[in-house]
């Protein structure tokens, strides 16, 4: 909004009081985790995870620029036909949804870490531009399929839980947290849904024995005399918890 009113040469965004109301209340959670954890939050969370992996110096989810392009059109192809109409007869009245589509696609195009849920909030500026050109014939087409595609979804995704390496892990490490480690890797998603901090270690010589370990398939030649207690895929990895 800042950009498109700069653009519109319009300042009402420059309002002191909104400027603070937004910061106390956009900040609050921030300031509240900084009491709580300090310095070791401030540099996890400013930096390893949104300075470090925008500039690649922590290489996780590298992808080249224009990763982004072939999910949109997956996401947006039953709307693909009306573009070339878009082009035709733009309406200027959707010059602000179209910045905000823009600015959301470039910034996290340049950033050198990349997954598919980072753009989400370009969609509703997409959706509002999409349904300006969308007649009423062309939706009595697309959205039945639209329908029946995400139905389809709904009836495959307990098949794809099923197979799913984090909620069996969570249910297996309920009750052991404190013997729990990660090493060399990062998984969230066991970290929330079994309610506990995993330390991570890079090295064997940290993990005490009798240990539970979470870490990808390939590293378990390095974690000598290990048993494999599960094993799964999550986001096409495969992972291991291995006693050691």
């Amino acid at each position: 909004m800042g950009v498109f009113l700069l653009w519109k040469k319009d300042l009402r965004f420059l309002n002191l009081k909104g400027i603070l109301l937004f910061t106390l209340i956009g900040f609050s959670w921030y300031g509240a985790m900084l009491y709580k954890f300090g310095f070791e939050y401030f540099y996890k969370f400013f930096l390893y995870e949104n300075v470090m992996r925008f500039t690649g110096h922590k290489s996780i989810h590298p992808y080249p620029f224009w990763y982004y392009l072939p999910i949109i059109a997956v996401n947006s192809a039953l709307y693909l036909p009306l573009v070339p109409r878009m082009l035709k007869s733009w309406d200027k009245r959707l010059n602000l949804f179209l910045l905000w589509f823009l600015l959301v696609l470039i910034f996290y195009s340049l950033s050198k870490n990349k997954l598919h849920h980072y753009i989400l909030f370009l969609y509703p500026p997409l959706a509002v531009m999409i349904a300006r050109y969308l007649g009423k014939r062309y939706a009595y087409t697309a959205f039945p399929i639209a329908f029946l595609l995400i139905t389809s979804l709904f009836i495959y995704a307990p098949v794809v839980e099923s197979q799913r390496f984090v909620p069996r892990a969570a249910e297996l490490l309920r009750g052991k947290q404190e013997k729990v480690y990660l090493y060399k890797t990062e998984l969230p998603a066991l970290v929330f849904y079994s309610r506990a901090c995993i330390p991570k270690v890079d090295s064997p010589e940290d993990i005490p024995p009798g240990s539970i370990v979470v870490t990808k398939d390939k590293y378990i030649d390095e974690l000598k005399g290990a048993k494999v207690l599960l094993g799964g895929k999550e986001f096409g990895r495969r992972f291991v918890i291995v006693e050691r």
